[in-house]
């Protein structure tokens, strides 16, 4: 495989729902692509995990949840994931507390960069509830 790729399954469960990436890096540039996310999330996005994969991405890697307007959802909760260790964080604002509220006109797109580990895997998975909470 040359050119990376990111696999997206969503999941559905009552007023929870779970968006899947399977990310694997290209195997001569060690790039992710950008992924525009096909499933119209409409709510408040609760958590992020992330898994590496047999051939982990380095420590040094984030995961950023951009808007149209280039603005990352996560407001930077998603940097420094290891490459060894299954994390989850809730995506809380630390200014205010808050957590993200996105609409189905939103147009989001999960960048995974900091990489350079040719044919890279990691799991990403989202979390959110439908509609707003706080």
């Amino acid at each position: 495989m040359l050119i990376g790729t990111i696999i997206e399954t969503s999941y559905e469960f009552g007023n929870l729902r779970r968006v899947e990436f399977d990310c694997t890096a290209g195997s001569a540039d060690a790039l992710f692509p950008a992924h525009v996310i096909t499933a119209k999330i409409d709510g408040t996005v609760l958590e992020l995990e992330t898994i590496p994969g047999t051939t982990p991405a380095p420590s040094i890697y984030a995961i950023t949840l951009t808007d149209a307007f280039g603005v990352d959802v996560l407001q930077g909760l998603g940097t420094a994931r290891s490459a060894t260790v299954k994390e989850r964080i809730p995506i809380v604002y630390a200014t205010n507390l808050k957590r993200p509220i996105v609409d189905t006109h939103d147009t989001l797109t999960l960048n995974v960069t900091g990489n350079n580990v040719n044919s890279a895997t990691t799991k990403v998975i989202l979390r959110y509830a439908l509609g707003a909470i706080g």
